[in-house]
């Protein structure tokens, strides 16, 4: 077989591409974390390289998933559909490179996209759900089935379509009915058809699976076996009692050794599937049954009282970022402010902030807080206002401090604790102004993007009890390098007061 060779490079996309569609023989559509779609064409002379034809804004956030419509009287050049983080699906007419249809209705994410026989639409999100759009952009059908985030849907010509799920399954759909789950040792990153109807699974486990309905390629007896158990195995291994692993504790046979004098001693052991704790009694030297452990707040907690880098903490969670990343650590403690953890943990692995709630629900469902209320004590130290969270009043006061007087002037050197964060983000973004305005000087000025990063570490900076734990992304540097070389020098005082901040 002959090797492959770089043939050509697609230069545009401000941050990386997320998502890749083949539009028939038009051309390439492109997605990207810079919020924008962009359509290339072959050249017109250099057939073997491509240009860029036109940039498709309308997405709010970043944009994943591309799915092409062929030609029709409606789209002579053909239609775009995208998703992306802001929730939306939108329909792009190629020939006038904007968008005819906006549709609104996931609360979360858009993962997947596909186009169907009739020409509907059909997306799955991070809501859990998976819904069918006419090309007016009027919803038609919501499938709801998934426990958990929904990462990949696809349609067959019979009328089928099939979706891949966190919850471990994939199921298979017909007119808006879940007719199959089909479960795995594993969350299911993608699930696509062939031609012949077969279905393709990618899973977390490292295993691509076909699955078939023509019983002349079913598996055998034994491998089918082998399967299951594996099944049986994970959910073993995974699933948690009181805190702890339910495959690592005891069977019965350690109900056979006695407590000696520990009277009401407290004993947790593996009966079946299940966790079943027992307590010593002394005065008739046998284990009494108190009855089943309920299981943890989720198979991603960590069981609590755990160290990282150095610190104690009561939770710390193994995070999948997925795109074959390896697990992160999320530490937290109960008197924590989820917000703040969110915030910190973010910037730390140079992560979205848009994943924010995402997180912050990761947080208190995994430690149990899911009727989780704001402590007073979290307070902004610059206007003292609580930590927001969604669904608080406005309204709210704080009551302001009792004022305190001291004899002016003052004796010896000034010092300030806590740096002025807001006026040094507001000149910041004057002077950001300033330079984008100027045609020779705007190449020097930030993007958006950049902006929020730098308010983003700044709101870590200002949570001085992270301290211990806090570690800046390699990108954040080099963007305070950037302005640092960069910047006139009239306007370079805002970034030095950051980096100032940082060194500290």
């Amino acid at each position: 077989m002959a090797q492959y060779h770089l043939s050509a490079q697609l230069r545009g996309h401000e941050d990386d591409v997320r998502g890749i569609c083949i539009c028939g023989d038009a051309g390439i559509a492109t997605s990207s974390r810079d919020r924008t779609v962009r359509f290339w064409t072959q050249h017109p002379e250099k057939k073997h390289e491509y240009v860029l034809s036109k940039t498709l804004v309308g997405h709010s956030s970043f944009v994943g998933p591309l799915a092409w419509i062929p030609p029709s009287d409606r789209f002579p050049e053909g239609g775009l559909v995208s998703g992306g983080m802001d929730t939306l699906v939108l329909l792009w007419d190629l020939h006038k490179g904007e968008v005819v249809e906006t549709m609104k209705g996931h609360t979360s994410q858009v993962t997947g996209l596909a186009v169907d026989n009739n020409g509907d639409i059909i997306s799955s999100s991070m809501d859990c759900t998976i819904k069918v759009w006419a090309l007016t952009g009027q919803p038609l059908l919501e499938m709801i089935g998934h426990t958990s985030l929904v990462y990949s849907v696809d349609a067959h010509s019979s009328g089928v379509i099939v979706s891949g799920s966190e919850d471990r399954s994939a199921k298979i759909w017909k007119d808006g009915i879940c007719v199959q789950s089909i479960e795995h040792p594993g969350c299911i990153w993608g699930a696509k058809f062939l031609e012949n109807g077969d279905i393709v699974t990618a899973c977390s486990d490292g295993i691509v699976r076909i699955w078939t309905t023509d019983n002349n390629r079913f598996c055998s007896d034994e491998e089918l076996a082998a399967f299951t158990d594996l099944i049986s195995q994970y959910i073993l291994s995974r699933k948690t009692v009181g805190g702890l692993k339910l495959s690592d504790l005891p069977g019965i046979e350690a109900l056979q050794v006695p407590a000696g004098n520990s009277d009401g001693q407290t004993l947790i052991v593996r009966e079946g599937d299940n966790g079943v704790a027992y307590s010593w009694n002394s005065k008739e030297l046998k284990w009494d049954k108190i009855g089943e452990v309920v299981d943890g707040p989720g198979d991603a907690a960590a069981a609590p009282g755990q160290f990282h880098d150095g610190v104690r903490y009561d939770f710390v969670f193994n995070v999948d970022i997925g795109d074959g990343e390896p697990m992160r650590k999320l530490p937290y403690n109960r008197s924590d402010d989820p917000y703040a953890v969110a915030d910190k943990w973010l910037l730390k692995e140079n992560l979205p902030l848009t994943y924010r709630q995402q997180v912050v629900e990761f947080i208190l469902q995994n430690s149990g807080q899911n009727n989780f209320v704001p402590d007073p004590s979290f307070r902004d130290p610059y206007t003292g206002a609580n930590a927001y969270v969604p669904g608080q009043s406005a309204s709210s006061t704080v009551s302001a401090p009792k004022p305190t007087f001291k004899h002016i002037p003052k004796n010896g050197m000034l010092t300030f604790e806590t740096a002025q964060f807001e006026g040094i983000l507001k000149k910041l973004s004057e002077f950001n102004a300033t330079l984008s305005s100027n045609l020779e000087q705007k190449e020097l000025s930030l993007s958006e993007i950049e902006l929020s990063r730098l308010a983003a570490i700044a709101k870590v900076l200002k949570e001085t009890s992270f301290y211990h734990t806090s570690k800046l992304a390699d990108a954040d540097m080099t963007l305070l390098l950037k302005m640092l070389k960069s910047w006139p020098t009239q306007m370079m005082f805002p970034g030095t007061c950051f980096s100032l901040e940082i060194f500290n």
